[in-house]
């Protein structure tokens, strides 16, 4: 089933102050060298990665000395609110399973094979904190943890070993992974999501495929506006181009438009299909009607 890629604007769990634009970022803690001070850096690293993709916001990092007061950091950065990371620790497991299994040969002939399973569990808790440039405190967030599971199986032990990632690259990965995911609780950020369309019942419908493909949605458009008011078309059919032409709309951002569209689609043939669509459509246009609050035109439209 084809699918057209759309690039939106992905709401963020908090809603920040309409008014934040800049936003250092920086550590409150400095373990001793280790694992997990590199993990400290792949966390700021990921929450200024995550930012990076925000059409309001950008990062600072941070050189102020520690203690970290609050104030003065994002008077000497020029910020508006300084991200905080004021906890983090890793924890950490792993084993090795040795097994024998018998497998028999072409020549039926018996034969154990050894093979040996390593895992290794990891898991970070970080603690985050966001406060404005004035002292005042925007989120709390503290021991959130992160974990992830790698597995692997060779022909010996030392082998499975050196398949699985050192504690300390799993404690940098995770320790990326959590700050994105912090990230995208206070920024909102460029997204892609992926829409299904109709190519099948008129050849017109299948033409338009390749327009959808390269971005050309003008040229696609008046294909299906072609076969939605072709009167010799099925009824059916014609519900479909009109269900595309809503998707073409939402691609371009007239939301109120896509919906109208699909009303339309729906009334000319009902759909279990469309009314789902019109669903996830009623749900994206209330997430951009949300970031209007705090965005401008141009970051709205900047996907």
């Amino acid at each position: 089933m084809p699918r057209a890629r759309l690039l939106v604007i992905e709401a963020p769990v908090l809603e920040l102050p309409g008014e934040l634009r800049a936003l250092s970022v920086a550590s409150a803690i400095q373990p001793p060298e280790g694992p997990d001070r590199e993990g400290i850096e792949h966390a700021l690293s990921g929450v200024e990665q995550l930012i990076e993709r925000s059409p309001r916001l950008r990062a600072v990092r941070s050189t102020a000395d520690r203690p970290l007061d609050p104030v003065e950091v994002c008077a000497a950065d020029g910020t508006d609110a300084v991200i905080l990371l004021e906890g983090f620790r890793s924890e950490g497991a792993g084993e090795v399973r040795h097994q024998e299994r018998v497998v028999v040969g072409e020549d039926g002939t018996p034969e154990v094979i050894d093979t040996y399973t390593a895992w290794r569990d990891s898991r970070v808790f970080t603690s985050w904190r966001l406060v404005d440039r004035e002292g005042q405190q925007l989120d709390l967030l503290q021991d959130v943890f992160t974990v992830a599971r790698w597995a692997a199986e060779e022909d010996s032990d030392t082998s499975a070993q050196e398949a699985l990632p050192s504690a300390a690259e799993a404690i940098a990965e995770l320790g990326r992974s959590s700050g994105i995911a912090y990230g995208k609780r206070i920024a909102p950020v460029v997204g892609t999501e992926l829409r299904t369309y109709f190519v099948r019942g008129d050849r017109r419908l299948a033409w338009a495929r390749l327009p959808v493909r390269v971005g050309d949605w003008q040229t696609a458009g008046a294909l299906w506006r072609e076969v939605a008011g072709d009167p010799s078309a099925s009824d059916e059919i014609r519900g479909r181009a009109l269900a595309n032409l809503a998707l073409m709309h939402e691609v371009l951002g007239d939301y109120a438009l896509a919906l109208r569209r699909v009303a339309l689609s729906l009334a000319t043939h009902d759909s279990a299909r469309i009314r789902r669509y019109r669903e996830v459509l009623r749900e994206r246009w209330a997430q951009q009607r949300e970031l209007r609050r705090t965005l401008t035109p141009e970051e709205i439209s900047s996907p």
